[in-house]
């Protein structure tokens, strides 16, 4: 197994066509939501084995609000591990090499923060993410949406979670 982070818009040709087919083997169970484009969320973690693409994890940046207060959050997105492949820790160490870099890399980034299904709640779980009590709400083309599924979070800096409705201040990720 190797895992390369790399930037969006640095990805080859090659590269784009193996995340296309990932995703295309892939059922996030999520709502129809709007998401961030990908110019909005710029690294990926890309799990290989044998030269073919197997899971991937992204990460991005954005200042969020809790409470009416700002945050600076790392987003996580797109955790996602060919259907075939489960169960052999590739999405577990991707998402544990984004921690380190959200941890090292991205210093005004006290939590990483995710969107995911009720059936993903104990996967993450596992890894020390938490749920997020309180409402949580983003843009979706003209309105404002309440998440409808669970919203996670990691600490990063040893700060608890503040509590208070949350506002992704944009498109989810």
């Amino acid at each position: 197994m190797r895992i390369d982070l790399r930037r969006f818009d640095e990805l080859t040709e090659p590269e784009r066509s193996e995340m296309d087919g990932l995703r295309a083997e892939i059922d996030f169970g999520t709502p129809p939501y709007v998401w961030a484009p990908p110019e909005e969320r710029p690294w990926r973690f890309l799990v290989w084995e044998d030269g073919r693409l197997v899971s991937h994890v992204g990460v991005l940046e954005r200042t969020i609000r809790v409470d009416g207060q700002p945050l600076h959050v790392a987003g996580v997105y797109s955790v996602m591990t060919r259907p075939a492949e489960r169960g052999r820790g590739y999405a577990s160490a991707a998402l544990e090499d984004a921690a380190a870099f959200m941890r090292d890399e991205l210093p005004t980034a006290g939590h990483g923060l995710l969107i995911c299904i009720d059936e993903r709640v104990p996967f993450y779980g596992r890894l020390g993410w938490e749920r997020v009590p309180d409402p949580v709400i983003f843009d979706q083309p003209g309105r404002r949406q309440v998440n409808e599924i669970n919203t996670m979070v990691l600490p990063l800096r040893g700060r608890p979670w503040p509590r208070g409705e949350v506002d992704l201040c944009g498109l989810p990720w």
